[in-house]
């Protein structure tokens, strides 16, 4: 093959970089001739190349601290940085298209007010725009005449330090006993959303007391509130549309499953739901149309934690600053630092990466502090100011987060004695204790201290059966959850309520007479009044649903039959119309005031319609405020 004429390789190789490849493979191919002929070119060309390195190196060694930073972070990092995040950290470049001219642009450069503006001058760093992002870039020959840095680590670097003054130590057990609490006051219709979607007073004064605090403070509103979004994200609370939060059919499914995997969804929900710490717990203010995502926020910090050791003590204050150093912009999917419009509670401006301590680094301290705390996750260390200096991953973070096998304490039964209390351990299987709440009521309110006692009772038993459960069912659960037979006198007891149950009942009807057996006979064939099922009270009388009292009296006139005698107008029941019109109009009013009393008047209501006319109130509630409706989740029973 002939080969190209030493001329033509010297014209080539002016046109190459001294690190490309096409160099390379253009000197692979020539014979010992050439290659003796351009030896001395070669010689001058590294001559050239050692000249410059060593003059970059002097240059870069006097650059001012902060440009030689940016320089070095991008470098670090193979040479390309995202803009946003480079920008947000050390100022802007400004752009040329604001400028009329290119020389008017390098003029206003000079002096440079950013020490991106300062490196790009000098030729070090370019920005660089694709379709999903701007980077700025050294660029590839001045990348290999730097002097060399440190490669960037993407792991998380974590030094254990000794144990903290003061602990506050992580519990999943009592994360499980509040959860039940708040499925309890739930199922008592006392769990409630006032205006602004937050709980109402008496609701956290209900769960305070039911937790053992004598007294609510905000840090307990806000566990609630936590607790509540991570259950109403697992589906086993539901928020319905007059702003009453009432248990669903999947609380019991959810509690019966396997202690880890249970707290597993706990733990993806809470990930998953909307609570935001930064505006719950921190009191931060942001603008409406702010681009957040809560989600993935919540899964960095986890995957980082991931990669943290277990059940050593770790400085909060240098986990803080690797997320700085690895992901500073984990809270902001946009890594702009600028536009959120940022207040805290006092009201002072904290926008910009300047306060970056102040926003993210106070959410990854109330993350650990708070929220994996309560989660069952993370322990937290003060120290003797009583400032949070230290956290440890529990047993159960390290199994949840990396898959360890986890040494979780066993559930402990039940103990069902012959006076009719029932004593529950702290660490009792959460269904059991759910389902105790059902049938007997509360003798002791302490549930931090210790034990809680309950007391069976003929009326929550009888109170149970009313909403649909079974005498068998119950008995069958107390024989699984309790640790030994139980007392036959409790036993027997339980039988003869279950027997004795339903056999008096007591409802209202509205009587329709007639002066001829015949003509009663002939109401139930006449398809037009939809009386075959009405139930006889004799020859002559026949007993009606009294809510459908003034319905039939408008078919019968319809059909010609002479009615002797109406219902005085103001005996009259309400007509399904007026039933409907009257439920919407007090759930618009209950949701907006958060009004316990209107909310038991409502739950009266609603339980004379039947579901499609619930479905027609929470359609007219839509249409009177403009917001989606849901259904009231159905009641649990002991059955399912």
């Amino acid at each position: 093959m002939r080969r190209a004429p030493a001329n033509a390789i010297i014209w080539q190789m002016s046109y190459l970089s001294a690190s490309s490849t096409d160099l390379t493979s253009l000197l692979a191919g020539l014979g010992p001739a050439d290659l003796a002929l351009l030896a001395p070119l070669r010689a001058c060309l590294e001559s050239e190349q050692e000249r410059v390195s060593s003059a970059l190196a002097v240059f870069v060694e006097q650059l001012e601290a902060s440009a030689r930073l940016v320089l070095d972070k991008v470098q670090a990092h193979g040479g390309s940085y995202p803009a946003a995040l480079l920008e947000a950290e050390f100022g802007l470049l400004r752009p040329c298209s604001a400028y009329s001219s290119p020389r008017a642009y390098l003029r206003s450069l000079r002096p440079p007010q950013s020490p991106l503006e300062q490196l790009f001058i000098a030729g070090l760093l370019w920005p660089v725009a694709t379709a999903e992002q701007r980077w700025y870039r050294i660029p590839t020959d001045v990348l290999a005449a730097l002097p060399p840095v440190a490669a960037h680590d993407p792991r998380l670097r974590s030094d254990c330090v000794s144990v903290p003054a003061r602990l506050q130590l992580a519990d999943f057990q009592r994360l499980e006993r509040q959860a039940v609490v708040l499925l309890d006051i739930a199922r008592l219709g006392k769990l409630v959303l006032v205006r602004g979607g937050v709980l109402s007073s008496v609701s956290i004064a209900h769960i305070a007391q039911l937790w053992g605090k004598s007294e609510h403070s905000e840090l307990q509103r806000s566990e609630a509130e936590l607790l509540r979004f991570a259950l109403v994200r697992l589906g086993v609370l539901r928020v319905a549309s007059n702003g009453q939060i009432r248990p669903t059919r999947a609380a019991v499914e959810w509690l019966a499953r396997p202690r880890l995997e249970r707290l597993k969804r706990l733990l993806e929900c809470w990930a998953a739901s909307e609570w935001d710490a930064l505006r719950h717990l921190l009191g931060f203010q942001l603008h409406a149309d702010t681009p957040r995502d809560l989600t993935d926020t919540r899964r960095v910090v986890l995957a980082m934690l991931a990669q943290a050791p277990a059940e050593c003590w770790l400085s909060v204050e240098t986990f803080c600053e690797e997320m700085r150093r690895l992901r500073p912009a984990f809270a902001r999917p946009d890594g702009d630092f600028d536009s959120w419009r940022l207040r805290d509670r006092l009201g002072r401006s904290r926008d910009g990466f300047t306060h970056w301590s102040a926003v993210e680094g106070a959410l990854l301290r109330a993350t650990l502090e708070c929220d994996l705390r309560w989660l069952g996750l993370c322990d937290s260390g003060y120290d003797a100011a009583g400032r949070l200096h230290a956290f440890r991953l529990t047993p159960l973070a390290a199994a949840l987060l990396n898959g360890e096998v986890a040494q979780l304490p066993p559930e402990r039964p039940i103990f069902v004695q012959a006076n009719f209390q029932i004593a529950i351990p702290p660490d009792a299987a959460p269904l059991a204790r759910f389902q105790v709440a059902r049938i007997a009521e509360r003798v002791s309110a302490q549930v931090e201290a210790g034990m809680v006692v309950y007391r069976l009772t003929r009326s929550c038993v009888e109170a149970e059966l009313d909403r649909g459960a079974h005498i068998d069912a119950i008995l069958a659960m107390l024989h699984e959850a309790a640790a030994d037979e139980l007392p036959p006198n409790v036993s027997y007891s339980l039988r003869e309520w279950g027997a004795r149950h339903g056999r008096l009942r007591l409802r209202r009807v509205t009587l329709l007479h007639a002066d001829d057996p015949l003509l009663i006979a002939r109401l139930r064939r006449d398809r037009r009044l939809r009386l075959r099922d009405a139930e006889a009270l004799g020859e002559t009388s026949l007993a009606l649903p009294e809510a459908q009292a003034s319905t039939i009296a408008a078919r019968l006139r319809k059909a010609g039959y002479g009615l002797a005698e109406e219902l005085h107008a103001g005996d009259a029941p309400f007509s399904a119309r007026e039933l409907i019109r009257l439920a919407a109009a007090l759930q618009t009013v209950q949701r907006q005031t958060g009004d316990l009393a209107g909310a038991a008047l409502l739950e009266r209501l609603l339980g004379m319609l039947t579901d499609e006319q619930r479905a027609a109130v929470d359609e007219l509630v839509l249409m009177l405020t403009g917001t989606a409706a849901e259904e009231d989740a159905s009641a649990l029973h002991l059955s399912e």
